[in-house]
């Protein structure tokens, strides 16, 4: 599956504009803690799934792993461990998030300093070359309703464990946690609220918050607001000056829509 190219919006705050250029010239982008995120209600699962999850694994543990020296049914709080520190990994990830357009005034608003800062274009799949620090690229879906935990994913992946590896690995929170991780990461970063539907937003879920330096320079085309400074422009210019990157401008379009309008 092809992302093409994803918008990250920017202000045209003085104080953050040196790091910022300084960071997307050399092709980097920042993975914010879950903490960073603007939304209050992240990562929120019905409590009664998390409830029923465990129950569900906990009978699927006393059919499969009955070879198990010491039996699962009298270690049950083995089997919470498993849930709780695979949550607590995935809430200890590093969220990159995008915009699939560049053209929403409402976000130029937000995250544009009000039509006076800039918008950066990742190719999403030249990122994505950099798999080994990815633990997924997820299209955010939006409701009204909280996510329900998606049991299928996990319990495959249990029932490929051999033996050996579930004997060794299973409850202690190593290569398996990590596998079963992925599991989690639609239901935790996957939903929001449908109130943000307009951000169009695709997350890159990272290894751990922090600073990123793909394989490729990821970063294709930036697009200056209508409200601009010619200050802001020459900057970009500047630190774009031997880097091969698109450079737009917004105007006004027909009604109330903005369309850009390529000055480099």
């Amino acid at each position: 599956m092809s992302f093409g190219i994803n918008f990250k919006y920017r202000d045209s705050n003085a104080q953050n504009l040196d790091r910022d250029l300084e960071t997307f010239k050399n092709g980097k982008f920042y993975a914010a803690s879950i903490l960073n995120l603007n939304d209050p209600l992240e990562c929120l699962i019905n409590p009664k799934d998390i409830t029923r999850e465990i129950n569900r694994y906990f009978s699927l543990a006393e059919k499969r792993l009955y070879w198990l020296e010491k039996p699962i049914k009298s270690n049950r709080e083995l089997t919470d461990e498993v849930w709780v520190n695979s949550m607590r990994e995935a809430t200890g990830v590093g969220v990159f998030s995008l915009s699939r357009t560049c053209v929403d005034t409402a976000m130029w608003s937000y995250y544009g300093g009000s039509h006076t800062g800039y918008c950066v274009g990742f190719d999403v799949d030249d990122i994505l070359i950099y798999q080994h620090e990815i633990l997924g690229c997820i299209s955010v879906e939006y409701s009204s309703e909280l996510p329900k935990l998606k049991h299928n994913n996990y319990f495959e992946t249990l029932s490929q464990l051999n033996k050996k590896t579930a004997q060794l690995e299973l409850f202690s929170g190593r290569e398996e946690n990590t596998i079963l991780k992925k599991s989690f990461l639609n239901s935790l970063y996957g939903r929001k609220s449908i109130a943000w539907a307009h951000e169009k937003e695709i997350r890159l879920i990272m290894q751990s918050p922090g600073l990123y330096s793909p394989k490729i320079n990821p970063i294709k085309e930036i697009y200056f607001g209508m409200n601009c400074d010619i200050s802001l422009l020459k900057a970009v210019e500047d630190s774009f000056k031997h880097i091969d990157v698109k450079l737009y401008k917004m105007n006004r379009g027909k009604n109330y829509s903005i369309v850009p309008s390529r000055i480099r």
